[in-house]
């Protein structure tokens, strides 16, 4: 297993908090970012750019998706730009019923976790989960596989051997 190759936890989660205003303005509820497949999920309507089952697997069967329209791409283009440091390539949101985030899951590209995952299979997957108030209590951890690593009261990090 790979460690993270960086110190950067504070000053991402700092990052990734300054992405709220936007996921919370557009009710933005999934987001993947990857060179094959781009997906975004919010009220306005489920978008991608890859309408083949490979692309929208992870989202509920029962979702209709459509290609990309200008107001999807403007959306995509602007969460994108917001999440990029870290880079983040899969983001799924739960919303409060007064629209208020509720829980996320940032997944980290895998260059930005080590770069040597670009060369081999054996690497870490990194997710930044927001659970405000979690307490320290955490998921039970699967040894060798998943494992929690708590960063504050809102935030914990959820590495998974990835091979």
């Amino acid at each position: 297993m790979l460690a993270n190759t960086t110190n950067d936890t504070g000053k991402d989660i700092e990052n990734l908090e300054k992405t709220f205003p936007i996921i919370r303005d557009k009710s933005i509820a999934f987001f993947r970012n990857s060179d094959w497949c781009n997906v975004i999920k919010s009220p306005r309507g489920n978008y991608t750019n890859n309408l083949g089952v490979n692309c929208t697997w992870n989202i509920k069967k029962k979702d209709n998706f459509f290609n990309f329209d200008e107001v999807a791409k403007q959306d995509f283009k602007e969460v994108q730009q917001q999440l990029n440091r870290p880079k983040i390539f899969l983001l799924e949101v739960n919303f409060n019923k007064t629209g208020e985030i509720e829980s996320a899951r940032f997944d980290v590209e895998s260059s930005d976790v080590a770069p040597i995952c670009k060369v081999v299979w054996s690497c870490d997957r990194k997710t930044y989960v927001y659970q405000p108030n979690h307490g320290n209590v955490l998921p039970e951890a699967i040894p060798g596989e998943l494992w929690y690593e708590p960063v504050n009261r809102d935030w914990y990090i959820e590495w998974q051997d990835w091979n």
